[in-house]
């Protein structure tokens, strides 16, 4: 890894949204944006980086924390959009879901942004050297939708139907965006797609709940799926049970040289925020900038070579030490809760 920032040519941009998902690639001249957050953040960052139009949104399932930002995007209508593809969701009957089907719909017949309402194992589509490639839900999930069972009789969530993204150039994988994926999700995925290695997780669920009590056996057998060098959380601060101690705890057991990054500061880690201004940080907009509460902020990952990723280590190294007196990413396993006493 290098001291100097990644550029948003070909970059994959996680943002720090807040409680929420939100992720940008940047690839040749094209745009796609994977799930959109809450609020106004990914709209902002967008207009910063000049993005006149979008080629694809993938929204990996109907929970307002990953498409709230849509609703914002498309109410500001000053970015165009081509296209927007999701999966039904019959259970989801909240007003912000309703809201944007009903005007995607109106924009489909408008011709203005096609929209989709499949996403499922195998679909890919390619933004410049990128290929993104749905990794879940399977096509027996997705004719089932949420609502429906599995063949062991366990209940399909609106989790358990969260698309999960790999992105991959010719020159191997990069990311792999897992949305909300659940227990019985991620079950599927193992059953229809194998392996999706890639150098970089962002962690289902923010690193919260999993829909099982079994979480070491989760993140172990998820850890081993992927084979993640970085696995990034998602988070807002003000949410403090995100990231799980105890998911921390069976990162580091199942890949103790992987590298923890969350986009904001938890309140695991630090009861209050630093007053310094940090270094380490992209120059990318971060929700968190204007209050300190980043910890690793709108992460960049270089497309050609993702190991290259700002913050750089050293530098977020250094900035936890001082910030963090609890940091959860660099204590001592031994400190973290989860081990065979808490089964």
């Amino acid at each position: 890894m290098t001291d100097s920032h990644v550029p948003l040519r070909d970059a994959l941009a996680i943002l720090d949204v807040g409680h929420g998902n939100s992720s940008v690639l940047f690839s040749g001249s094209d745009v796609a944006v994977f799930d959109t957050g809450t609020g106004s953040g990914l709209l902002r960052f967008l207009k910063e980086q000049n993005v006149g139009r979008i080629k694809t949104i993938f929204l990996s399932h109907a929970d307002h924390d990953h498409i709230g930002g849509l609703i914002n995007l498309l109410g500001a209508n000053t970015i165009a959009v081509e296209r927007v593809v999701l999966n039904t969701d019959s259970l989801k009957d909240s007003v912000a879901w309703d809201d944007l089907r009903y005007e995607l719909d109106a924009r489909h017949r408008a011709g203005t942004t096609k929209f989709d309402t499949t996403i499922r194992t195998g679909d890919g589509e390619v933004f410049g050297a990128v290929t993104a490639t749905a990794a879940a839900p399977s096509p027996y999930f997705t004719a089932s939708g949420a609502g429906g069972t599995d063949r062991s009789g366990r209940k399909i969530t609106s989790n358990s139907i969260s698309a999960v993204i790999r992105l991959a150039a010719d020159h191997g994988p990069i990311a792999v965006l897992a949305g909300d994926l659940d227990v019985v999700g991620f079950d599927e995925l193992v059953r229809t797609e194998g392996q999706i290695d890639a150098p970089i997780l962002v962690f289902p669920h923010h690193g919260g709940g999993i829909g099982s009590s079994e979480v070491r056996g989760y993140v172990a057998a998820l850890i081993k799926q992927v084979r993640p060098r970085v696995v990034v959380f998602s988070i807002g601060r003000r949410r403090r049970g995100t990231p799980d101690p105890k998911i921390i705890r069976c990162i580091r057991e199942a890949a103790p040289e992987a590298r923890i990054v969350c986009t904001q500061l938890s309140h695991h880690c630090a009861k209050s925020l630093p007053k310094s201004e940090p270094s380490h940080l992209s120059p990318a907009f971060a929700l968190g900038r204007s209050d300190g509460a980043c910890c690793g902020g709108t992460i960049l990952i270089s497309l050609s070579d993702p190991s290259r990723i700002t913050p750089a280590s050293a530098g977020h190294l250094a900035f936890i030490g001082q910030a963090a007196e609890t940091p959860l990413c660099t204590m001592a396993v031994r400190d973290l809760p989860g081990g065979a006493e808490e089964g």
